[in-house]
């Protein structure tokens, strides 16, 4: 009988890591324009960030204990005015600049958000968008060309309705009931192919 082994684990990043790699999708997703060096790049995240995101303007959101962007050049951005220190999973950001965030919580910003909830592009929450209470936890999502949201995690139950480990939310919030797969074991990443 040979006793069972678990795989090693990743190391998690550093934070001088994670920078790093912000400085790498900076470089290669920048406009022609951009001339900044290595050395001009240093971006104040305030703690370990647990995931990147930039968007169309260059702006890179960092997800750690709450959220903080940084313009281009590694500056915090002074219109971004998310109030968080929730633990995030994911984040995407819609067509118009709004940003669907996942992750372990139960309240977002003063407000009753059960792992999911949305912000507008400044940063403020999105208080019309209300998923409802959904105990589940979502570790990641995607969103679909048509503005649904997949969401994957741990969970079994999404909104009332058995959904293991992968689900679809309308446009607003509600689950969208025309999805229905069980999946095996947890959805650590996802990507919708166009």
């Amino acid at each position: 009988m040979h006793p069972s082994i678990d795989p090693p684990r990743p190391s998690r990043p550093t934070g001088r890591t994670l920078a790093a790699v912000v400085l790498l999708i900076a470089v290669l997703c920048a406009p022609t324009s951009f001339s900044q060096t290595v050395d001009d790049f240093h971006p104040s995240v305030g703690g370990d960030a647990r995931g990147i995101q930039q968007d169309e303007n260059g702006r890179i959101v960092f997800l750690r204990p709450g959220l903080k962007r940084v313009l281009p050049d590694g500056t915090s951005d002074p219109l971004f005015t998310a109030t968080t220190r929730d633990i995030l999973g994911f984040t995407a950001t819609q067509e118009d600049g709004r940003m669907v965030l996942v992750g372990a919580y139960t309240s977002f910003m003063g407000h009753t958000r059960h792992s999911l909830s949305r912000c507008a592009p400044d940063g403020r929450l999105d208080v019309d968008y209300n998923p409802g209470n959904y105990p589940s936890i979502y570790w990641n999502l995607s969103l679909q060309l048509d503005g649904k949201c997949l969401v994957g995690g741990g969970f079994t139950l999404v909104g009332g309705q058995t959904r293991p480990r992968l689900a679809r939310l309308n446009e607003d919030g509600p689950l969208d009931e025309g999805l229905v797969a069980a999946l095996p074991g947890q959805v650590n990443a996802m990507a919708v192919q166009p």
